[in-house]
């Protein structure tokens, strides 16, 4: 598995998240690393480097031993 931390950042298409996810890619296209949605763009960067409105869900993902969401 790709560790978080090189996954890109993005925004989704849910209404009212206006958290910053961690993506990765699929075959269907980006998709957020939580689950929470289709991408609607990337932040420049990648994930470690944000500094301010992760996603928990994206976050927990850092800890050891957690398996990919989704």
């Amino acid at each position: 598995m790709q560790s978080i931390a090189a996954l890109e950042a993005g925004v989704v298409t849910t209404r009212g998240d206006l958290r910053i996810h961690a993506i990765r890619k699929t075959l269907g296209g980006r998709r957020a690393a939580c689950g929470a949605g289709t991408v609607l763009g990337l932040v420049p960067g990648r994930f470690d480097e944000v500094e301010e409105d992760a996603c928990p869900n994206c976050l927990a993902l850092w800890v050891p031993g957690q398996r990919e969401a989704g």
